[in-house]
């Protein structure tokens, strides 16, 4: 059973970032800080390689499931949106969030493809076993795009065009949902 509860400990890449010391796949101090600010409005700005897509997508990972570590979030299943700077960027950023996905918690209808990231159905969506909706939207798209929906949270990683960001912000309007951000200046 120790030996078995050590398997699943190492398959799941989220409770060790959630929980080993920084070098050994925990957050680093800095992601830590991010991760803890009782702020709905986030933002980190730093350097290449230093582990903003990895720090997003534990958000992400948490936001969807309900469950955050260091705040209340709302509640699964909810409908959360990742905008990345163009859609070709959903395969980087679906890849950061593969090291630290956490077992049996797609639904049989989400698949991950090293080539094409997160999709259901041919989309650019990770669902969810709980019911939690993740879609992929670019800050370069046809604005209409972002338009009409309602989202419990969002996720920016790297600087859209200003009236993309405008438009995803507004869609969290309604339910106030967390945004958090991550660029590289």
């Amino acid at each position: 059973a120790l030996r078995q509860a050590a398997t699943n400990y190492k398959a799941n890449g989220l409770a060790i970032y959630e929980q080993e010391i920084p070098g050994f796949g925990g957050m680093s101090p800095g992601q830590r800080a991010f991760h803890e600010s009782p702020h709905a409005r986030r933002l980190c700005v730093a350097g290449n390689q230093v582990g903003k897509t990895r720090m997003l997508s534990a958000e992400a990972w948490w936001l969807s499931l309900g469950d955050h570590p260091f705040r209340a979030v709302p509640p699964a299943p909810n409908l959360g949106w990742i905008m990345v700077a163009d859609l070709t960027h959903w395969t980087n950023f679906s890849a950061k969030m593969r090291e630290i996905e956490p077992p049996n918690i797609l639904s049989d209808r989400c698949y991950y493809d090293p080539v094409r990231g997160y999709t259901r159905g041919g989309s650019k969506v990770i669902e969810l076993a709980n019911g939690s909706i993740i879609c992929a939207k670019s800050g370069s798209q046809e604005m209409i795009a972002l338009a009409g929906a309602s989202i419990s949270w969002g996720i920016v990683d790297e600087l859209p065009k200003i009236g993309h960001f405008s438009e995803f912000r507004s869609r969290l309007a309604s339910k106030r949902g967390p945004l958090v951000m991550s660029f590289t200046p």
